[in-house]
C-alpha cells in the first residue's frame, strides 16, 4: 500500500487476461479515493476523461489513462485559479486509473481539475451542485 498525498491511499492489484484487478482505499477525513487497474492491456495514449457524473453532488469520478509509468499530480482549482486541493501526487504504473473525488466539504460551483505528468498536461471543468 502506498500513501498518496495527505489523506489518500493507493493499492494496486495486478491481474492477467481480460479482468482487471481494481482496488480502492480511503483514509480518515479523506476527500478522495484512488482506483487503479493493471493488466496486460496498456492504453495506447495518454487521456484525461471528463468527470462523471457532471454536474455532481457530492461524489464524482476522474479517469486517466497512462501509456507508460510516470509521476502524476492531479489538482483541483476554483474559477479564480486558486488551488483547492491536491488529489494525488505519486508515481503510477501504466494502465487505467480512476480517482473518486468527494466534494462534500466544498461549496457549489465550477471547479477545474488538472493532471500533470512529465510528458503531458490537461485540464477539464466540473460542476458541483448541492
Amino acid at each position: 500500500m502506498l500513501y498518496v498525498g495527505k489523506n489518500v491511499q493507493l493499492t494496486l492489484n495486478s491481474s492477467f487476461g481480460n479482468e482487471s484487478g481494481i482496488s480502492k482505499h480511503n483514509t480518515e477525513n479523506s476527500s478522495s479515493e484512488v482506483e487503479s487497474s493493471s493488466n496486460l492491456h496498456v492504453p495506447e495514449g495518454f487521456a484525461l476523461s471528463q468527470n462523471y457524473p457532471n454536474p455532481f453532488n457530492p461524489v464524482t469520478h476522474i479517469r486517466f489513462d497512462l501509456p507508460e509509468a510516470g509521476d502524476v499530480k492531479i489538482e483541483i482549482f476554483n474559477v479564480l485559479g486558486e488551488k483547492i486541493t491536491t488529489l494525488i501526487n505519486n508515481h503510477f504504473p501504466a494502465g487505467y486509473h480512476n480517482i473518486v473525488f468527494k466534494a462534500g466539504n466544498y461549496a457549489s460551483g465550477v471547479y477545474l481539475y488538472r493532471i500533470q505528468t512529465p510528458k503531458h498536461a490537461a485540464s477539464k471543468k466540473m460542476i458541483l451542485m448541492k
